[in-house]
């Protein structure tokens, strides 16, 4: 049996915590990438220093907005947050999202 693509993990690069993001963050996923993010099993125990994208093959909007809210729960401030490793595209969905962050309502 082949064994399940990850979506998220944390490694350790140069003693600093990057959240790494893998396979396709969608809307239709949102409940089982929230639950990989965060709570007592969750991936964040902490804020990271740098979210790389490099194994990402999709995100929408949904996720970007998601994924930004669960690193600042986790203590990390969105719009500093280094985006390493990310395809153009990707790239561009989180900084949208990133730049209208201020405007969602909790």
């Amino acid at each position: 049996m082949a064994e399940a693509q990850r979506t998220c993990w944390i490694e350790q690069h140069d003693g600093e915590a990057v959240l790494h993001l893998g396979g396709a963050w969608r809307l239709a996923g949102l409940r089982d990438l929230s639950r990989q993010l965060g709570g007592p099993d969750g991936v964040l125990q902490g804020a990271p220093g740098a979210v790389d994208g490099a194994a990402l093959q999709h995100i929408d909007t949904a996720a970007a907005l998601l994924l930004l809210s669960a690193v600042q729960d986790a203590g990390a401030d969105p719009a500093a947050l280094p985006l390493t490793g990310f395809d153009a595209r990707h790239a561009r969905i989180v900084e949208v999202v990133r730049g209208r962050l201020g405007d969602t309502v909790a």
